[in-house]
C-alpha cells in the first residue's frame, strides 16, 4: 500500500510537470529557455518528454501489474462480504456489536417476523432471513454497493494506466532507442524528399504536432519535433485549406480567427467540409484538427533596393515573397535577402497619446547574407511613424535572436518617403559633387570670419572632402580618426592644433551642409546656401547626420523599401491522435464512480433475532453494524431500533 501511494503521488507529480512544462519541443528551443546546464540536467530526466519517459513507463506498468493483483487477490473477498447476509448469527456475537437493543413482547413469532419484515423493508433494507424453529434471524444489508466502490477505484487506476500506456509512444521510442528512425534536421525539406525512415505510417502510433498551411493549399502529413530535429506523421486524409480569416479588434489585436478546410478522405465518397476555430476542433477518424495559430504563407513583395553601402548609386526593385529568397547584386558585392515574415498589424505604444496604442502598420522581417555566409536580422516598417511631431522610417537590426532590435530613424521627406534621404546619401558618394561642395563650404566659412589664410582654403576643402566620405564608410568614429590623422601630419602643437582642429570640424560640418543644399536643389528648390534652410529643412538635415554618423554599424548594404504586397496567411493547426484517451476518460469515470461508492455510501448491516420466550411471547435482539462506526450511522440505528420496539409493541398490545 505504501509503494502504491508513492507510485501514485510520484505519477501525479510527473503529470503536473508534463501540464506545466511544454512537451515534445525543439531541443534548441528548450536550450533557449533554461541555458546550457539546466538543459542538460531536465533532457537527462526526461522531462521534456515526459509521458514517454522510461521512468514514466516504468511505474506506470508497475501500477498495472500490481493493482492487477490486488485486484485478483481480494475482489472474491469483496464479492463475498457484499452479496453474503451473514444471517446465522450466535446472540454471544450480536450483543458483542456495539449497537444492539434487547426487548420482549407478548406477540407470537410467526407475528413478530411479519413485523420486523416488514419494518426492515421500509427502511430499504434487503432482507435474508435463517428459521431453526424457535428461532429466527433477520439478517439485513444496505449500502452494499459500497464495497464495489473498492474494485472500481483500482480497477480505475489499471484502466487509467493501460490508456497512459497506449499514448506513451512505447514502439516509437523502441524505434528510436535502437536507431530504426533517422530524424530529419534539415529545414523546410518537402514531404516526398524525406527519408523513408524520416516518416510515420498513418495510425502507427499516439501523436501531437503542427503543420503550417496557406491558404489553397493541401497537406497530408504533420510534423512532431524529436530531439534536435523532426519526424513526418503522415495522414490518413489530407487537408486542404480553403480559407483562412481573422477578426481584430479596434486597436488592431488579434480577436479571433479561423479556417475553412477540406478533408480529402478515400473513405469519403465526397470531401468533408468544415470550420475550425480556436476551442472548436474537427474530428475525424480518431484525429483532433485544432486551430492553434497563424503565420504568413508567402505575401508577395514590391520591394525598392535602395544601395547604402555600396558603390551602386541607383536602386534596384524587386520582388520577394515570404520564406523566399532574393538574390541583390549591388555594384561588386552580391547578396541574398532571406524575407522570414511579414505582420499587417503592429500594436505598440502611441508616441503622441500616453497610455494609448497605436498601429504602426505593416513590418516585415528579412535576413541579408553575403556571399561569405553570415548575415544579420533585419525588421523594418512599411509606413513611416512619427516621432514628437517629425516622421521617420523605422529599421532594426540584430545579430542574433536572442537580441533586441537596435532602430535607425530615417527621417522621411515632405511625401513620407524615402527620396530626400536617398538623395542625399547619393550627393554625399559623388566625388565631383562632394569636391564642389567643400570647395563652397571652405569659401563661405573664410568670407564669414576674420580670417583671410587663403592658402588654408584647398586644404581644408580635401579634407572636408575625405571627412565625408570618412562619413560614409565608418561613421563619426572615422571622421575624428582622420582628423587626428591630419593634425599629425601639419606637426602642430598647442593652440594652434585646436584652431585646426576647430577649422576642420567647420570644414567638414560645412561640406555636409553644402551637399545637403546641393540635393534640395536639385528637387527644385532655388537655394543659394545653407543659411537659407527653413526650420523644417534644418530639422530633418539634422535627423540625417545622425542616421549617417551610425550607419556604418547598421551594417545593411542595402536598404529594401516596400513599396506593395499581396497579402497571403497560412493558418496554424495541431493534429493530435490519442488512442488510449477514451481509455483515460472512461479509468476517470469509473474512478469518480468508485469513490463516491466508498465515500459516499455505507455499507451497512443489521440482525433481527427472534426467539420464544420461556414465559411466552418473542424476545427480540437487535443489533447493527457499520463498518466506519459512524455517529449516523448510531442515530440510523437507533431510529430503526425505535420503530421496531414501537411497532412489535403496538403488535403485542393489539393482539
Amino acid at each position: 500500500m505504501n509503494l502504491a501511494i508513492t507510485l501514485l503521488v510520484a505519477v501525479a507529480i510527473a503529470s503536473v510537470i508534463g501540464s506545466v512544462l511544454q512537451q515534445d519541443q525543439a531541443w534548441a528551443t528548450y536550450q533557449q529557455k533554461f541555458g546550457p546546464f539546466w538543459f542538460e540536467v531536465y533532457r537527462s530526466l526526461g522531462l521534456y518528454d515526459v509521458y514517454s519517459a522510461p521512468w514514466f513507463i516504468a511505474m506506470l506498468l508497475f501500477l498495472v501489474m500490481s493493482t492487477s493483483a490486488c485486484i485478483y487477490r481480494h475482489s472474491p473477498t469483496v464479492w463475498k462480504e457484499s452479496t453474503r447476509f451473514r444471517e446465522r448469527q450466535r446472540d454471544v456475537g450480536l450483543r458483542a456489536h456495539r449497537n444492539h437493543r434487547e426487548w420482549t413482547t407478548d406477540d407470537s413469532l410467526h407475528d413478530a417476523r411479519a413485523v420486523a419484515h416488514q419494518v426492515l423493508a421500509k427502511h430499504r433494507f434487503r432482507i435474508r432471513a435463517s428459521d431453526e424453529g424457535e428461532r429466527v434471524v433477520l439478517a439485513g444489508m444496505r449500502g452494499r454497493a459500497n464495497r464495489l466502490g473498492y474494485v472500481f477505484s483500482h480497477l480505475a487506476i489499471v484502466v487509467i494506466c493501460v490508456g497512459g500506456l497506449m499514448d506513451a509512444n512505447m514502439g516509437l521510442k523502441w524505434q528510436e532507442w535502437t536507431g530504426q528512425l533517422r530524424i530529419e534536421t534539415r529545414d523546410d525539406v518537402p514531404l516526398g524528399e524525406l527519408h523513408q525512415d524520416s516518416r510515420l505510417p498513418p495510425r502507427s502510433t499516439a501523436f501531437r504536432g503542427n503543420i503550417s498551411l496557406p491558404e489553397g493549399e493541401a497537406g497530408r502529413a504533420v510534423y512532431l519535433d524529436v530531439r534536435d530535429g523532426y519526424l513526418a506523421q503522415e495522414l490518413p486524409f489530407a487537408i486542404e485549406v480553403a480559407d483562412f480569416r481573422i477578426e481584430y479588434w479596434d486597436n488592431g489585436e488579434p480577436r479571433a480567427y479561423e479556417s475553412d478546410l477540406i478533408i480529402h478522405d478515400p473513405d469519403l465518397d465526397e470531401p468533408l467540409h468544415r470550420t475550425v476555430a480556436v476551442n472548436d476542433p474537427l474530428h475525424h477518424r480518431g484525429h483532433a484538427i485544432y486551430q492553434s495559430s497563424y503565420s504568413d504563407g508567402g505575401t508577395r513583395m514590391d520591394l525598392r533596393l535602395w544601395p547604402l553601402q555600396s558603390t551602386a548609386r541607383e536602386p534596384v526593385d524587386g520582388e520577394a515573397r515570404v520564406h523566399g529568397q532574393l538574390p541583390v547584386n549591388l555594384g561588386e558585392r552580391s547578396y541574398t535577402l532571406e524575407m522570414e515574415d511579414f505582420s499587417r498589424y503592429n500594436q505598440g505604444p502611441d508616441a503622441q497619446s500616453e497610455g494609448e496604442s497605436a498601429d504602426y502598420g505593416p513590418t516585415y522581417t528579412y535576413r541579408l547574407r553575403s556571399h561569405t555566409g553570415e548575415a544579420r536580422q533585419y525588421r523594418s516598417f512599411m509606413e513611416p511613424a512619427q516621432v514628437d511631431g517629425r516622421w521617420y522610417f523605422l529599421t532594426g537590426m540584430r545579430s542574433a535572436p536572442e537580441q533586441d532590435y537596435r532602430y535607425l530613424h530615417i527621417p522621411a521627406d515632405r511625401q513620407r518617403g524615402l527620396d530626400r534621404f536617398m538623395a542625399l546619401l547619393d550627393t554625399l558618394r559623388d566625388d565631383q559633387v562632394l569636391k564642389a561642395a567643400s570647395g563652397r563650404a571652405v569659401d563661405s566659412f573664410f568670407r564669414n570670419t576674420r580670417f583671410s589664410e587663403t592658402s588654408l582654403a584647398p586644404w581644408l576643402a580635401g579634407a572636408g572632402q575625405q571627412m565625408a566620405r570618412d562619413l560614409l564608410q565608418g561613421g563619426l568614429p572615422a571622421v575624428e580618426q582622420r582628423i587626428e590623422q591630419l593634425l599629425a601630419r601639419t606637426g602642430m602643437g598647442g593652440d594652434a592644433e585646436e584652431v585646426i582642429r576647430g577649422f576642420m570640424r567647420d570644414a567638414f560640418h560645412a561640406t555636409l551642409a553644402e551637399a545637403y543644399a546641393h540635393t534640395l536643389r536639385a528637387e527644385g528648390q532655388e537655394l543659394t546656401s545653407p543659411a537659407e534652410l527653413d526650420d523644417w529643412d534644418e530639422a530633418f538635415f539634422s535627423d540625417a547626420m545622425e542616421v549617417l554618423m551610425v550607419l556604418p554599424a547598421y551594417g545593411a548594404p542595402v536598404f529594401p523599401e516596400l513599396r506593395r504586397f499581396d497579402h497571403r496567411q497560412a493558418t496554424g493547426l495541431q493534429i493530435t491522435r490519442a488512442p488510449g484517451e477514451g481509455v483515460v476518460y472512461a479509468g476517470s469515470l469509473l474512478l469518480v464512480i468508485g469513490l463516491v461508492l466508498m465515500f459516499y455510501v455505507r455499507h451497512r448491516r443489521v440482525w433481527v433475532r427472534l426467539a420464544r420466550a420461556p414465559q411466552g411471547g418473542t424476545q427480540w435482539l437487535v443489533a447493527g453494524l457499520d463498518q466506519r462506526r459512524s455517529r449516523a450511522f448510531e442515530q440510523e440505528f437507533a431510529s430503526l431500533a425505535r420503530s421496531l420496539e414501537q411497532r412489535s409493541t403496538d403488535s403485542s398490545g393489539h393482539h
